[in-house]
Formats: C-alpha cells, sequence, structure tokens
C-alpha cells in the first residue's frame, strides 16, 4: 500500500523526477524485528522468534554480499511533503486483514 501511495503522491504533486526509496516509517527494523511482531500480533510470545546474525545465516552457503544494515533513507521522499506510515502501524492493519476469512 506505502508504494502505490507514494507513487500516486510523486505524480499527483508532480515531484523531482529521480530515484526515490520508499518504504514504511519509523523505527528501523530486522527481520527478526518484523517476525516477531508478527507473532504478538497473532497472540503468540515473540521470544518464539529466534535472532540469527547475517553471518551466522550464510554460513555453510552460498550468499551475496549482504551489508550489516541497509536502511533506506526516506528524506527526499519526505522533502515531497509526503510522511510515510509507521511500520508497525501498517503491518497491525495488515494482519488484522489478514486475519479475516
Amino acid at each position: 500500500d506505502e508504494l502505490a501511495r507514494a507513487t500516486r503522491h510523486l505524480l499527483d504533486t508532480g515531484a523531482a523526477y529521480g530515484t526515490y526509496h520508499v518504504t514504511n516509517g519509523g523505527p528501523p527494523m530486522s527481520w527478526a524485528d518484523v517476525a516477531k511482531e508478527v507473532f504478538r500480533l497473532a497472540g503468540r510470545d515473540p521470544d518464539d522468534v529466534a535472532s540469527v546474525t547475517t553471518e551466522d545465516y550464510g554460513r555453510g552457503k552460498q550468499v551475496a554480499p549482504r551489508p550489516l544494515a541497509s536502511t533506506m533513507s526516506l528524506e527526499k521522499l519526505r522533502g515531497t511533503g509526503f510522511e510515510p506510515e509507521d511500520a508497525r502501524t501498517a503491518l497491525a492493519r495488515y494482519a488484522s486483514s489478514a486475519a479475516r476469512p
């Protein structure tokens, strides 16, 4: 939803041509953080999610090099007047809609 909302905003405002990073806002979250939040939203214990380092995950596998931290800057997007929705808010909305039949 956020990608569509940001794209609509950029088109509607006539934002400058270029590359914009688009993601939800709020504090950066690792994949483990996302999984823990999903568990919490589902009524499960977030501590049931085991975190793993990038190094441990890739041990013994052929994986592409990855940065230790890869958060995107949203400053250019925010400079157009767009304010990304908090990731935890968006995740909660998605989880509640996915729970419906």
